[in-house]
C-alpha cells in the first residue's frame, strides 16, 4: 500500500491499537480486491434512511411525540423512528419514554440541557439504552433474589 505511512499517521491519533486494526482492515480490503479511498463521499443510503426517518415536516398523523429542542422547536418523532427504536430496545416502552423525555423537556430547570436538532436523535438513542440497562439490571438482580423469597441470595 503506497499511502499506508499516511494511514497510520492519521489512524494513531486514536490510538496505536486502533492504527494497528485501522492498517489491517484496509489490508484486507485491498486484498479482497475492494477500492479504498481516503475521502470517500459520504454513503447516500444512509442519508435518505436519517432523512426518511426525520423528515422536516411529517404527515400529523405519523407524528407520535414532540420532543421540545435548545433552539425553541420541536423534533416530530414518527412511528417508523419509534418502531426501529423499539426493535433496538425490546425491553423499553419506547412511546411511554418518549413521554417522559418530553416532559423532562418541558421541565424549566432542564431548559438549558435541552437537545439541538442535530443531537436529539443521539440523545432519545442514549436515555433509551440506558433505560433498557437498567431494566435488565432489575431483572438481573431479582433473578439473583428470586430463590428462598426472603431476599437473600439463595
Amino acid at each position: 500500500m503506497t499511502d499506508e505511512k499516511a494511514l497510520l499517521a492519521l489512524a494513531e491519533r486514536f490510538g496505536q491499537k486502533l492504527a494497528e486494526a485501522f492498517v489491517a482492515n484496509i489490508r484486507r480490503a485491498l486484498e479482497a480486491g475492494a477500492e479504498v479511498t481516503p475521502n470517500a463521499p459520504p454513503r447516500r443510503d444512509l442519508e435518505q434512511l436519517g432523512r426518511g426517518l426525520f423528515p422536516a415536516s411529517p404527515p400529523e398523523d405519523s407524528v407520535v411525540c414532540r420532543i421540545p429542542l435548545s433552539d425553541g422547536s420541536e423534533l416530530p418523532v414518527t412511528r417508523p423512528i419509534v418502531a426501529e427504536w423499539a426493535k433496538a430496545y425490546p425491553a423499553v416502552d419506547v412511546a411511554q419514554t418518549l413521554q417522559e423525555i418530553r416532559v423532562w423537556a418541558l421541565t424549566p430547570e432542564n431548559r438549558t440541557q435541552l437537545w439541538t436538532r442535530k443531537g436529539a436523535p443521539r440523545g432519545v438513542n442514549r436515555w433509551l439504552a440506558n433505560e433498557q440497562n437498567r431494566i435488565a439490571r432489575e431483572q438481573a438482580r431479582a433473578a439473583v433474589y428470586r430463590g428462598n423469597g426472603d431476599g437473600r441470595k439463595g
